[in-house]
């Protein structure tokens, strides 16, 4: 008996419309679009346009530069794992007195390194200098630099710089707002607001840069938000304090985004710090209590579902692990507010190390998102 040839089978490449190719790229991790830049021109050029870029985007990360020396950088994910970055290639990075982040947007970080302003893709690690900005240089080393945040405007494909200093004037202190575009030739725009501003970064959120700041005549703090589009800002309003009463003082100082809510640290003085979302955004009545720190710190990221959070008190990084649901009472607070919260005790605290060592950070976190946007198409 005769054994049957195996036949052989060709199998015929299906070609898929170009639409249905973008919208399974859309879906892979950003990580894996960077090698899959390789498998073809049309995929190159497909992964490669500015409009894709922009619509993709992967897992939100945070970005620390670390005390030690030389300069080193390290970036956390949302399961609290640590990676060293790659140095940017470029000049001026000696001096880390003379080094600090800007601000981020899109996947991509802003930084003042000396003199010079550059952009950088953490992912791809491409770096480019922006001479556009040099007379941004001035107000970032002047002697009352507040704030610095960075943004994209859909409405005219542009990025701007959003930078704030205080000025003091006979009638008192102002904020002086100077925005600069990423666009060659567009001239900046400066202006003053009445609000005080803090140390730190704004948040970007429904594509906004958000602060929380006081406002110029008493000590009220809200949160004030830049609309691009209309170069103006616009405010927000904080949650109500009265359920604690007057025995208890109540201050806004940690400001971030968590699940696609803005997210403030609210400071009691009994050494405890609420940390509340903003449910549906623009909505005070939305304002949820998550959980309770005990002690100073601002979170960056929470897993709700395990009651972990990665929080700072500005020197190292910890993740908080609550091992306790219980029905605590704040000092000052009225019966009826009496409720349930979850408290993260210090002892399920432990600091984010990389290897062996704790990281201690030189200056804020800063949070961004992988991308593969390209500094050279700016």
């Amino acid at each position: 008996m005769k054994k049957a040839k195996a036949k052989k089978q060709r199998v015929s490449a299906v070609e898929l419309p170009q639409d249905a190719v973008v919208e399974i790229l859309s879906r892979l991790p950003v990580k894996t679009l960077l090698r899959f830049k390789c498998v073809c021109k049309l995929w190159n050029s497909l992964i490669s346009d500015p409009n894709f870029v922009l619509s993709t985007s992967g897992r939100e990360r945070i970005i620390v530069r670390s005390y030690s020396e030389p300069m080193s950088f390290y970036s956390i994910d949302d399961e609290f794992s640590v990676v060293k970055l790659p140095i940017p290639h470029v000049e001026y990075l000696d001096d880390s007195d003379k080094f600090k982040f800007l601000g981020s947007c899109n996947g991509l970080v802003l930084f003042l390194a000396d003199e010079h302003l550059y952009l950088w893709n953490p992912l791809t690690n491409s770096c480019r200098l922006m001479p556009q900005l040099n007379d941004l240089v001035g107000k970032l080393n002047s002697r009352y630099p507040m704030s610095c945040g960075f943004c994209f405007d859909k409405s005219s494909d542009d990025y701007k710089v959003v930078t704030v200093t205080m000025v003091h004037t006979g009638g008192g202190i102002n904020s002086s707002v100077y925005v600069a575009s990423l666009k060659e030739g567009k001239m900046p725009m400066e202006f003053s607001i009445p609000y005080r501003f803090s140390y730190s970064y704004p948040h970007v959120l429904e594509e906004h840069l958000h602060w929380i700041v006081k406002e110029k005549i008493g000590s009220a703090q809200l949160i004030l938000y830049f609309d691009q589009e209309a170069n103006q800002f616009r405010e927000l309003s904080l949650p109500d304090d009265h359920e604690y009463g007057d025995a208890v003082s109540v201050y806004y100082f940690g400001f971030t985004i968590l699940d696609g809510c803005l997210c403030i640290s609210r400071h009691l003085n009994h050494d405890a710090t609420d940390v509340l979302i903003m449910r549906e955004y623009g909505v005070k009545h939305s304002w949820t209590r998550l959980f309770t720190l005990r002690g100073h710190f601002v979170p960056l990221h929470a897993r709700i579902s395990d009651n972990l959070a990665l929080v700072t008190d500005h020197e190292y990084l910890y993740t908080y692990k609550s091992q306790n649901k219980y029905t605590g009472k704040i000092k000052g607070q009225a019966d009826q507010h009496h409720q349930r919260r979850y408290y993260l005790r210090n002892k399920a605290c432990e600091k984010i190390k990389y290897g062996s060592v704790a990281l201690k950070i030189k200056a804020d976190p800063l949070k961004y998102m992988e991308s593969l946007a390209s500094v050279d198409s700016i």
